[in-house]
């Protein structure tokens, strides 16, 4: 019996740690959603009053957006089409490079690659507002100002470090015999080969 409660209580005092972390964690990703929701259901004479709920919820604030009623949304649809296909581009083309890279480190072997990958992460010391200046430059060389490719790259950029040292942990995991059975397939093809060569 004191093994079986001991092992309830160790059970029942991991469950409490999680829930004392879970529960502010929670709290902390639900409250902007719900600030979010009373602010867009509000009148705007309402909205700053401090109110749990709103007297008098209203779905006009969508109707003003998705109309282009006011002369800040008067080109809404063009800049949520800009914003969806920038961040759809920048995020595919960091997964594919990150991917790539990381699993080449990580299998490879290469002579290096650990220095590559600090180098990587050391890129992040450097503050964004140093990078502005040659990141335009490079942008003005290639003739992509004024383009949606251009805060692309530049996204991409700014990225794929961190992608490729994330993806890195994630490639030294895989196991290894996923790779290798291709391997070793091939060389008793060619073995074969050899052998029915010679007779």
């Amino acid at each position: 019996m004191s093994g079986r409660s001991r092992f309830t209580l160790r059970a029942v005092g991991r469950e409490a740690q999680l829930l004392l972390v879970g529960i502010p964690v929670l709290l902390w990703t639900l409250i902007p959603i719900y600030h979010l929701l009373i602010f867009a259901i509000s009148e705007r004479d309402t909205a700053t009053k401090g109110y749990l709920w709103p007297p008098s919820p209203t779905l006009q604030n969508f109707d003003i957006v998705l109309q282009q009623k006011h002369y800040f949304l008067s080109h809404f649809w063009l800049q949520l089409g800009n914003s969806l296909f920038i961040a759809v581009a920048a995020g595919a083309i960091t997964l594919f490079v990150a991917t790539f890279a990381a699993f080449s480190i990580s299998r490879l072997k290469l002579r290096g690659g650990r220095t590559v990958m600090n180098l990587a992460l050391f890129t992040y010391f450097i503050p964004a507002a140093f990078l502005a200046v040659p990141m335009y430059k490079t942008m003005s060389n290639y003739g992509l100002l004024n383009s949606r490719w251009s805060l692309i790259l530049a996204m991409v950029t700014i990225a794929s470090p961190y992608c490729i040292w994330v993806l890195k942990q994630a490639s030294d995991k895989l196991p290894w015999n996923w790779t290798r059975p291709r391997a070793s397939t091939a060389r008793r093809r060619c073995s074969c080969s050899v052998s029915s060569m010679c007779r």
